[in-house]
């Protein structure tokens, strides 16, 4: 029969067992978490990575690029050997999001930064100046449609800038968007004073037929916005 001093013995195996089980358990967490550290540091380098290039398809070069150290680019192979060699080892070095996750998030945040000013820079150029009190003022002037088409498009616009390109569509779809501003701001530009204040007067119901001079009738029938006008008595 077992003695006491055997089941002590067992039961202090258990124990050693399931305290190495649990330390094992804690390690694999930790490595876990280095892991998905690594792994969001890179899709964060890679995306950056790639907005440059997207950038260089199209000429566009950020004023400055920064640059990972030596020293960096010589960490990551260091790591990879480790992981292939022990893995418990990567889990437990503490250096680690130091040393190599948290220069690659920061080169991450530089090189996007670059991206997005070269990008910024992209979206702005060739913009007309376009003032909102401007495009108030012509909507009133009975020029609705085109000012909604208008903001439509501007609000396109800032909505790309706002975050670097992911793929060439991003190119072509701000092209459109710039191409539809520059067409409906060349004609509300070229709208005479007296048809914009002809049509801000009928707006208001306040234009008399007086008003419609034989230059802002053929003005207004030559972009079929004759058809637009009421007739109404007072």
């Amino acid at each position: 029969m077992p003695t006491l001093l055997d089941r002590s013995k067992t039961l202090q195996e258990l124990a050693n067992r399931l305290i190495d089980a649990d330390a094992q358990k804690r390690r694999f967490e930790r490595l876990r978490t280095r892991k998905d550290q690594l792994r969001g540091a890179r899709d964060e380098l890679e995306a950056a990575r790639k907005a440059l290039r997207l950038l260089a398809t199209r000429g566009i070069a950020p004023t400055s690029v920064p640059r990972a150290s030596a020293a960096l680019r010589g960490k990551a192979p260091i790591v990879h050997a480790q992981l292939a060699a022990d893995w418990r080892a990567v889990a437990d070095d503490q250096s680690l999001k130091s040393n190599l996750i948290d220069p690659v998030t920061e080169l991450a945040s530089k090189l996007r930064k670059a991206a997005l000013e070269a990008w910024e820079a992209h979206v702005d150029a060739g913009q007309p100046p376009i003032r909102d009190a401007i495009i108030t003022a012509l909507s009133s002037a009975g020029f609705r449609r085109q000012c909604e088409r208008l903001q439509e498009a501007r609000a396109g616009i800032a909505s790309l800038r706002r975050s670097c390109p992911t793929s060439l569509a991003d190119f072509e779809r701000l092209d459109a968007l710039k191409a539809d501003v520059q067409q409906v701001w060349g004609e509300l530009d070229d709208v005479p004073q007296d048809v914009a204040n002809f049509l801000r007067k009928a707006a208001r119901r306040e234009a008399a037929i007086a008003d419609l001079t034989p230059g802002i009738r053929a003005w207004l029938d030559d972009r079929g916005m004759l058809g637009q006008l009421r007739v109404g008595l007072g």
